[in-house]
């Protein structure tokens, strides 16, 4: 396809060479020019990563570049007059592609609602379009701030608790990465307690358990013998034995 728009002398024979394109080759082409445009600094390199795409896709990846920098903009505001200001960045097919997400992304929270367990939660990923899951990302991020903000102005426990409320599904997944990758780095125990100390109680007992048999499974890893073995067991908290 490459090699007959180069020697294509006008649109109508550029046209003609979309016929060599199978659809598998649409994707390729739109992941390339996709991956191109995150490295492109200026204006004239983004033309360049899309001149040649078919009309079609050069709409549809120009899209997602639009909705892509809408996102990262709304993730950086501070309030709600800049997530605005954000909006300035959407072209007319952005919003489109921004609607169909969206509607992704509610299609998504039903089918979570009537999942019967954890199985049927992740095929309802499957509902999900790439830019759907960046809006699922950005929500979990406000979630995550909205309780974090909750707790530290919480007088005592029964204040904290509330908080809870303010946490979706998937910002407590987010909590409990931060948190982890937080005990990863922690040297001391003053160090770990403060990685746990805001998660609620539950996401509190997982993350720990979750850290044991993390500790545990190296320990086996470097145990010479079964009594080495039989002593890592020593780190296991109840609920990292469960």
């Amino acid at each position: 396809y490459l090699d007959c728009v180069s020697q294509a002398k006008t649109e109508d024979e550029k046209k003609e060479c979309e016929k060599l394109l199978t659809p598998e080759a649409k994707k390729l082409l739109e992941q390339q020019a996709l991956d191109c445009l995150k490295n492109a600094k200026t204006e004239a390199e983004k033309k360049r990563c899309v001149k040649d795409l078919p009309k079609d896709l050069q709409k549809k990846v120009l899209a997602k570049e639009s909705v892509k920098a809408y996102l990262d903009c709304v993730s950086q505001a501070k309030n709600e007059a800049e997530k605005k200001e954000c909006e300035k960045l959407l072209t007319p097919e952005a919003k489109k592609l921004l609607e169909e997400a969206k509607e992704s992304l509610k299609a998504y929270k039903d089918c979570v609602s009537r999942a019967r367990n954890e199985k049927e939660k992740k095929e309802c990923e499957k509902l999900l379009t790439p830019e759907a899951k960046k809006l699922l990302e950005e929500e979990a991020k406000e979630s995550v701030k909205a309780y974090l903000d909750c707790v530290s102005r919480a007088r005592n426990e029964k204040e904290k608790q509330e908080c809870e409320k303010l946490l979706t599904p998937e910002a407590k997944k987010l909590l409990e990465q931060q948190a982890l990758d937080c005990l990863k780095n922690a040297k001391t125990e003053a160090e770990k307690k403060r990685c746990v100390k805001d998660l609620p109680k539950d996401l509190q007992k997982k993350v720990l358990a979750k850290e044991s048999v993390k500790a545990y499974l190296d320990c086996v890893s470097k145990a010479r013998n079964e009594k080495e073995k039989q002593e890592c067991e020593k780190l296991l908290t109840p609920e990292a034995r469960k």
